[in-house]
């Protein structure tokens, strides 16, 4: 049996692999997505395991710590699909001197059999730390993300992107900006340094307002969702506060995208756009959390550096130029196609096939 434990936003893609798998007729018993609470989750499993499946393997395809299950029988394969990839020290800094949560990073790498990620890059950071060195690593599988094939098969379709514009209140423009941060890891530093960030976010935006609609911009604010709280925000004529839209939407919709040190520059490179990096607090970021790329590294980090939000409007086409987006996308992707879901799928199937298992 595999089961898929959804992360929120790629249930489609999840799918699209499930559907694989059942159209291929997979060997051992049914393919199950599920989304139910994780008290309720590790009912489900147990049930299955213990009284229907307990001598077919169980292969566990999760994507956020907090869905992780234990062994609990011999033939179970813990697969671990991580959202984000490419930027952040993973464990942070501030993560491996918090108890709870290093104490969380030493289970997850204990249990994880399999990592599915982006290029052989992402093996020599994730889970890569002194204080996890003493735990075997798992097997990293440079596959891509399933929820991507929706970027790529998208990146052209202008249908879709005028029916996006709508839907998302839109107006007519000359350029789309996305401007997406990452958050500051204020709970585990405990400080309200977002708040601070937020505050100053939302003094420049106001400042840009007027400036966007005279070159006819139109800019889209996507907090990161740790930022969910900061709900108060004041009217704009030219911006939209977007908290719960699927990122890959915003990312289809937009034109260039601004963001700090947040991995969704990562993904963004798939679509082949102008990117912008605004890093306000380079220093204070690298000691919280810290980076495995090098800001000064233009393939690392492809674009023009801003000190302000302003500067967005200040930028020409030849601050772009000296950029290889392409060489950049190689460097994070190993594959930048649309068939990520196939390879995730014929992977499982491959295990599955396994006489061992």
């Amino acid at each position: 049996m595999i089961i898929f434990h959804k992360y929120v936003g790629f249930k489609q893609e999840f799918q699209t692999v499930v559907r694989t798998l059942k159209e291929h007729k997979v060997k051992h018993g049914e393919v199950v997505l599920a989304n139910p609470g994780l008290r309720k989750f590790h009912v489900l499993l147990r049930v299955l395991v213990s009284g229907l499946i307990i001598n077919e393997p169980v292969i566990h395809v999760f994507q956020a710590y907090s869905r992780m299950v234990s062994r609990i029988c011999r033939k179970q394969i813990n697969i671990y699909l991580n959202h984000g990839w490419g930027t952040k020290k993973s464990p942070g800094n501030l993560e491996i001197i918090d108890p709870e949560t290093l104490k969380k990073w030493r289970q997850l790498k204990k249990k994880t059999d399999f990592v599915i990620c982006y290029s052989d890059f992402d093996a020599e950071y994730f889970m890569k730390n002194e204080y996890l060195k003493d735990i075997p690593d798992p097997k990293f599988i440079p596959l891509g993300h399933p929820r991507n094939d929706f970027l790529v098969k998208n990146k052209e379709n202008e249908t879709f992107r005028s029916f996006l514009k709508k839907i998302l209140e839109i107006p007519e423009c000359e350029k789309i900006i996305l401007f997406a941060p990452t958050h500051r890891e204020s709970k585990l530093a405990r400080t309200d340094y977002d708040e601070r960030m937020m505050t100053s976010f939302l003094e420049q935006i106001a400042v840009l307002d007027k400036k966007l609609q005279e070159r006819r911009f139109f800019l889209i604010f996507k907090p990161h969702y740790l930022s969910r709280k900061f709900r108060n925000f004041p009217r704009f004529s030219n911006i939209k506060v977007s908290h719960d839209t699927d990122p890959r939407l915003l990312m289809l919709v937009s034109d260039i995208l601004v963001t700090d040190y947040s991995s969704i520059y990562v993904d963004y490179l798939l679509l082949q756009r102008p990117i912008v990096f605004y890093q306000p607090d380079l220093e204070y970021y690298q000691h919280i959390r810290g980076l495995v790329v090098d800001p000064k590294n233009p393939i690392h980090m492809p674009g023009p550096k801003i000190s302000k939000l302003s500067q967005i409007l200040e930028l020409k086409e030849e601050d772009f130029k000296s950029f290889d987006l392409e060489k950049s996308r190689a460097f994070f992707h190993k594959y930048w196609d649309d068939r990520a879901s196939e390879r995730l799928a014929s992977f499982l199937q491959k295990l599955l096939s396994q006489d061992d298992l």
